[in-house]
């Protein structure tokens, strides 16, 4: 990918970070006030995250499952992503690229010349869903993240807790090669909250 390309990606990307209380069509991430939920991995101290009402994630609200929704579900990575953009209103085209395997940077850099069906505007909330609305800090530091010429500026676009905004401009362009790497702390740790926290009742 070009140095221009690269920086249009900044672009289509730097309002990741700007969050809003609406959803699709609200210009960010939204979230809202609510109850609040206790996620825990294995053997770690509780942590609390406000999800309540946060558009898209309210599937963490309880682990108490819906009916309509299986254990195995549940403890998916993919469903809680495609969930997320569904019930953010991302159109039926983004729906279906809110997966793991298909969301890459082959699928940005399509998105990004106006060559998918989904458009480039729907990015943010793609990102927000990816990542369900949490600080994958730790992770993109232990996957080298921040290991570019744009050092720690790279950390910002793993840290996806609502109501966060930064502004982003070309020394942030080497963070587009480790968007791989980013994506696979999402996944991996979504993974393991779900394993955690939804169980058998």
């Amino acid at each position: 990918m070009n140095r221009l390309l690269l920086l249009i990606a900044l672009v289509g990307i730097s309002t990741v970070f700007g969050c809003s209380s609406s959803p699709s069509g609200g210009g960010g991430c939204g979230c809202g006030g609510g109850a609040r939920g206790v996620l825990r991995l294995e053997g770690d101290d509780a942590i609390e995250e406000d999800f309540g009402e946060i558009y898209g994630l309210g599937l963490w609200a309880s682990p108490k499952l819906p009916n309509n929704v299986s254990l195995s579900q549940a403890q998916d990575p993919n469903f809680h992503f495609k969930s997320c953009c569904a019930g953010r209103a991302l159109s039926t085209a983004c729906v279906a690229r809110c997966n793991f395997e298909t969301y890459n940077q082959a699928l940005l850099q399509k998105m990004l010349i106006g060559v998918d069906e989904c458009p480039l505007n729907s990015l943010p909330e793609m990102h927000f869903c990816a990542a369900q609305g949490r600080d994958h800090t730790s992770c993109c530091k232990a996957k080298g993240v921040d290991a570019t010429t744009s050092g720690d500026k790279c950390l910002v676009f793993c840290d996806q807790i609502p109501d966060k905004f930064t502004p982003i401009d070309y020394t942030y362009a080497a963070c587009f090669g480790k968007f791989d790497d980013m994506k696979q702390c999402f996944k991996s740790t979504i993974a393991a909250k779900a394993k955690s926290f939804f169980r058998h009742h």
